[in-house]
């Protein structure tokens, strides 16, 4: 979906695709995850080649304590006039 390889996704972090917030604001939706067990928001994330596109991010916690996110890319919507 992003059009990094696997290899290169796992070395990166979120602040690396995240489009609308600095790395405190990713910081902050990442410790609601592990204080309350989820969070659901949307944002918009940067792909390999440059382009943005808007996602849907919805987290639980695991076993382990590591918060693990799910994004789902919502559609572009268009104005006409």
């Amino acid at each position: 979906m992003l059009g990094y390889t696997r290899l290169e996704f796992l070395g990166m972090s979120v602040s690396d695709i995240e489009v609308n917030e600095n790395p405190e604001g990713v910081a902050a939706h990442i410790q609601k995850i592990i204080e309350t067990g989820s969070d659901r928001f949307t944002t918009r994330h940067r792909r390999k080649d440059g382009s943005v596109i808007d996602v849907e991010i919805s987290g639980p916690i695991c076993r382990r304590g590591a918060a693990i996110l799910r994004f789902h890319p919502r559609h572009q919507r268009t104005h006409s006039r």
